[in-house]
């Protein structure tokens, strides 16, 4: 591209369309082949700096710069509308790093930016690893390497006058390659024949080539005329250095003149002729080129190596140190790398690059630190595929650079960026191979991972579990990041910190809609809690823990202790009847007992006759012998006492920890000395505090009966009944059923 630059239009060396005065009447011109906007310029309006009117009026050319193609017809005004203002004699077209501009010599300086224009007097400076192009009206372009400083005071033109003037545009420090297309060149290559122009326009006699030049003036009163081709101009030491890559150039100093033809290179220093021209290196040869295509993965940046070797020529200087570039853009103004390194060292290494295009190229710089040209340029591509998920769950379009040709899992390779981009299963990892040509050359292969499809979400229960057979099904479902179940294929299963439990085959769940697994599971004793590890691939989900069931066990077996019982009551008393009560000396013949109140106990003990098993409720029948006292105050005289021994029925209604009872017995009673029948009857409530400790309420009603006397005393022949309310506690032995 550095060599065939004359059939591009940089369109950025164009005022805004909106600053032209558009007459209205036009006509058409159809490009023919070597065709620039300087030529059409030059040739419709005897003025080849009027570009600005072929843009403005053809806005479909596109950003600059751009080539025109043959056979394109353009749309040009009938007549050259007058400039409103001065035009700029030329443009920045790239800036890398920290490029200032100075419109005038007044003026701040400002950062640069692509586009800039750029009128008489204005300067362009770089700073360390920095780089900028400065483009002509005419596609003659400078570009300045680190440390330069460069001052546009002329314009390119065809006729450059012999001696230098204050118009030449002034190299002031640094170092500087200039282009001088040829105007005429076709371009490299044609997708599509060129179409024949019309019958005026072969009817046309084509103009005369005129060959650019430019006056480049340097800050150690040397000067230099471009010519046609490729040429590095640097200033350093007090003098001036041309060398010439293509095409020749001339150097003057003094009264002196010396052309300087391609390969070869002269000096100049302040006051003195310049030197006779000598040759330079020669351009190195690629050892090993570059990979064409590097993949990535992440931000960290490839790592890029080619090795060189000295060009041939053994004529030519030997090569003390390299020049090693690399370039985002084919014009090497937007420099990754730029670094010399010793003539031994002859490997190219760039680490951390970044995604993008880059271009490699070599010099070598002699002894005298004379730079030769460089060698062909090596095309790099750093690539990191994207994956852009399609609505389809797990499926996704693979995403590349455009300009590759590119194959997934074998296919052949096929240009990106034209057609829909390739969708895929991301459930399985994919090979890719991509290549700079067709033809493969130079290729990478890399492979795609599979997609990651945690973190899962588990939803797990525990069925069917039975203590008795140690034995119970886990149903679990999995449902990854996307919100897919995991149906296509069983997980893989793993029982975590509970070696007395396995886990059998993973199947699909029976009745179950698709993507319920079933997994069962086996225990032995002292197994408490399982829980499991689901694997999909290699990626794990744990479920919950889950309570496995006890064995349920063994009924016991109950002996005849296990139905004994004891328990022991305290309450207090009250009198009823109204004898042993009375206080009156004119009743009951004066008899005043005067007992109301008292307090007892009584201790009984029983069997159970019938009760229901361990843990179940009902009807409980037991038999009882009681031994009980009472005991009955009173004001003047010995208390009453009542003795009572016999025996009884208890029935009881079990319902878990509360047994609700009624009993009834009789016996014998001693009381006052006598020995009288008694009954009595009972309710109350038990409840269980522990296996053999039960606790509750009790009321009883006891009634003494008294014998019928037979005389005179048959007033008070009147039974004593009595009403106690208290607590009781039974003593049990536990049932080992219980």
């Amino acid at each position: 591209m550095t060599r065939r630059l004359g059939a591009l239009c940089v369109a950025a060396l164009v005022a805004p369309a909106a600053a032209l005065a558009q007459p209205r009447a036009t006509r058409e011109y159809v490009v023919q082949p070597g065709d620039t906007c300087v030529g059409v310029a030059r040739r419709m309006y005897r003025n080849g700096s009027r570009t600005d009117v072929i843009h403005a009026s053809n806005p479909q050319l596109g950003p600059a710069p751009h080539r025109l193609a043959p056979g394109t017809t353009l749309t040009l005004p009938s007549r050259l509308p007058p400039p409103r203002g001065p035009l700029p004699v030329a443009f920045v077209t790239g800036a890398n790093n920290r490029v200032e501009v100075q419109p005038q010599p007044a003026d701040p300086g400002r950062p640069a930016h692509r586009n800039d224009p750029l009128f008489l007097g204005a300067r362009v400076s770089t700073s360390a690893r920095s780089s900028a192009e400065v483009t002509f009206a005419d596609e003659t372009q400078l570009r300045l390497y680190e440390n330069t400083l460069v001052v546009i005071l002329g314009d390119t033109n065809t006729r450059v006058r012999r001696a230098a003037t204050a118009a030449d545009t002034t190299l002031v420090s640094g170092s500087l390659r200039a282009f001088l297309s040829d105007l005429s060149a076709p371009a490299p290559s044609a997708s599509a024949p060129v179409p024949a122009p019309p019958p005026r326009a072969r009817r046309r006699r084509p103009p005369r080539r005129a060959r650019p030049t430019l006056a480049l003036r340097t800050a150690t009163g040397g000067r230099v005329i471009l010519g046609e081709g490729e040429s590095q101009v640097s200033v350093a030491d007090g003098g001036t250095t041309l060398s010439v890559f293509a095409g020749s150039s001339r150097i003057q100093s003094g009264n002196r003149t010396v052309t300087v033809a391609a390969g070869y290179a002269a000096r100049a220093e302040r006051g003195r002729a310049p030197s006779a021209p000598r040759l330079l290196p020669a351009a190195p040869t690629w050892l090993e080129l570059p990979p064409g295509v590097v993949f990535v993965d992440g931000d960290a940046g490839a790592t890029l190596s080619a090795t060189y070797a000295p060009g041939p020529g053994e004529a030519r200087p030997a090569a003390a140190r390299w020049r090693v570039q690399l370039a985002r853009d084919p014009s090497f103004v937007e420099l990754q790398l730029d670094a010399t390194a010793p003539e031994a060292t002859r490997a190219l290494r760039a680490e951390r690059v970044p995604v993008g295009r880059y271009h490699a190229r070599v010099s070598a710089v002699d002894a005298d630190g004379l730079e030769g040209p460089p060698s062909d340029v090596a095309r790099v591509v750093v690539a990191r595929p994207r994956w852009v998920p399609s609505p389809r769950p797990h499926r996704a379009t693979l995403e590349l650079p455009a300009g590759l040709y590119c194959g997934l899992d074998g296919a052949a390779l096929a240009l990106t960026g034209e057609g829909p981009a390739p969708e895929a299963d991301r459930l399985s990892p994919h090979s890719l191979r991509c290549a700079l040509d067709a033809d493969g050359a130079r290729s990478a292969t890399t492979t795609l991972p599979a997609e990651r499809r945690g973190p899962f979400t588990v939803v797990a229960r525990l069925v069917d579990a039975d203590g008795a057979t140690r034995s119970a099904r886990v149903r679990v479902r999995l449902v990854d990041a996307s919100g897919d179940d995991v149906r296509e294929r069983a997980p893989g299963v793993a029982v975590v910190d509970a070696p007395s439990v396995t886990a059998g085959e993973v199947s699909a769940d029976p009745g179950a809609e698709p993507g319920v697994w079933s997994v069962p599971l086996r225990w032995s004793d002292g197994a408490r809690e399982v829980r499991l590890r689901l694997a999909v691939g290699d990626e794990v989900a744990e479920t919950v823990a889950f309570a496995l069931p006890a064995a349920p066990r063994a009924p016991a077996r109950e002996t005849a202790a296990h139905r004994l019982w004891a328990r022991g009551e305290g309450f207090g008393a009250a009198l009823l009847s109204g004898y042993q009560r009375n206080a009156d000396a004119n009743a009951y013949y004066g008899n005043t007992p005067g007992m109301g109140f008292g307090f007892g106990g009584a201790l009984r003990a029983g069997v159970d006759l019938a009760r229901p098993s361990a843990g179940a409720g009902g009807a409980v029948v037991s038999l009882y012998g009681v031994g009980a006292g009472w005991r009955f105050p009173r004001d003047a005289g010995e208390p009453g006492v009542a003795t009572l021994l016999g025996g009884g029925l208890r029935v009881g209604l079990r319902a878990g920890r509360l047994t609700p009872w009624v009993d009834a017995g009789a016996g014998a009673v001693l009381t006052g000395g006598a020995l009288r029948a008694g009954v009595e009857a009972g309710v109350g409530l038990d409840v269980r505090v522990s296996r053999s400790v039960s606790f509750g309420p009790v009321l009883r009603y006891l009634q003494v009966v008294q014998p019928e006397a037979g005389d005179a005393y048959d007033a008070i022949d009147e039974d004593a009944r009595a009403l106690s309310a208290g607590v009781g506690v039974t003593l049990r032995a536990p049932s080992p059923a219980e």
